[in-house]
């Protein structure tokens, strides 16, 4: 469902570290992307940065996040597997888990307006974990919900 969007142990991943140790900043700006200060970006960063534009603007858009979101919710196989797993739950049913997504997906945005990009790709991460129900079987084997 949906694309991936995480960015853990790839080349993406290794060209924001650097750029945030160069104290770089990045801003999408409709299909472009924006970096300051200027005068830190080295060459090699530049061309890895022109090189990998498309699949960062790609990772970096809200709005393709917000479909992923809305898309599950029209998924009936996804509906019926969460409605299993809540099942067994106290305190959960589908509106609860409405609302946590929608906690989660806020949470990403904040971060996305702070461009801060390493807590967004951990929210992002979580978020696409926990929708797929992966969060939740993992505490259910450890202990009871």
């Amino acid at each position: 469902m949906g694309r991936n969007m995480t960015i853990h142990a790839s080349p993406l991943s290794a060209l924001l570290a650097d750029l945030a140790e160069h104290g770089i900043d990045l801003e999408p700006c409709g299909g472009r992307l924006r970096y300051r200060p200027r005068n830190a970006m080295l060459p090699d960063l530049l061309s890895r940065l022109q090189d990998q534009k498309a699949e960062l603007l790609a990772w970096m858009d809200l709005d393709e996040l917000r479909r992923f979101i809305s898309l599950v919710w029209r998924d009936q196989g996804w509906i019926m597997a969460w409605k299993r797993r809540l099942q067994a739950a106290k305190y959960a049913n589908l509106d609860t888990l409405r609302r946590v997504l929608a906690l989660i997906l806020e949470l990403a945005e904040q971060h996305h307006r702070q461009r801060d990009w390493r807590a967004f790709d951990g929210t992002v991460t979580y978020l696409h974990r926990f929708a797929s129900g992966e969060e939740w079987d993992k505490t259910a084997q450890t202990r009871p919900i």
